[in-house]
């Protein structure tokens, strides 16, 4: 397999998912738990490899994160898809101007 290359989104993701889950004071192990009890499989190793998405030299250690798991991650740690996708702060535009700004706000 080769080098996985991640943007913005899946950085933000990934950043989000390690923030939200040592907030809650969860361990991968209780993360994959929780999703499991929520209809989807992702297991330590995986989230494992999703979180280090959120560091820009991951390489071939980062997992992407597809729609199913952005939903079934949103849910268990109790934000929305889009607070997923949020920068935790404000973005510098690529070359190109793309890029969102924004901070990932709490529910509840």
């Amino acid at each position: 397999m080769g080098r996985i290359e991640l943007g913005w989104a899946g950085r933000a993701v990934a950043a989000n998912v390690r923030r939200l889950r040592s907030e809650r004071g969860l361990s991968l192990r209780a993360l994959a738990e929780a999703l499991e009890r929520h209809g989807r499989h992702l297991g330590e190793d995986a989230l494992g490899k999703i979180e280090k998405g959120a560091k820009r030299d991951a390489g071939r250690n980062a997992r992407r994160v597809d729609a199913d798991d952005l939903a079934a991650l949103a849910a268990v740690l109790e934000v929305t898809p889009s607070d997923l996708l949020r920068p935790l702060e404000p973005a510098r535009q690529d070359r190109a101007g793309h890029g969102p700004t924004g901070t990932v706000q709490r529910n509840g």
